[in-house]
């Protein structure tokens, strides 16, 4: 493709552990503070595991001017297309 891509990383281990004690405005909060973070610097934030796509849906689009991406829609489109529905 020709295109040179630098990975940046960013784990929230405190934002797990707030989903593991099923605190989950905590989680989305702390999750939603990295995706602030990252679109500052970054041209798009994939969202590494499915728990973290709800925290997306509290956002305002003035929040990030950046796509975010995150398994859970990327999978249905991909099942979509295989199962050609």
């Amino acid at each position: 493709m020709g295109r040179e891509v630098e990975v940046e990383f960013e784990v929230c281990d405190e934002a797990f552990n707030y989903l593991q004690a099923r605190q989950y405005l905590e989680h989305d909060e702390l999750v939603r503070d990295g995706i602030r973070r990252l679109s500052k610097r970054c041209e798009v934030v994939v969202l590494a595991q499915a728990s973290m796509a709800r925290a997306v849906e509290g956002m305002r689009p003035s929040e990030v001017n950046v796509p975010v991406l995150s398994s859970p829609p990327l999978l249905i489109d991909y099942l979509k297309k295989v199962l050609n529905l």
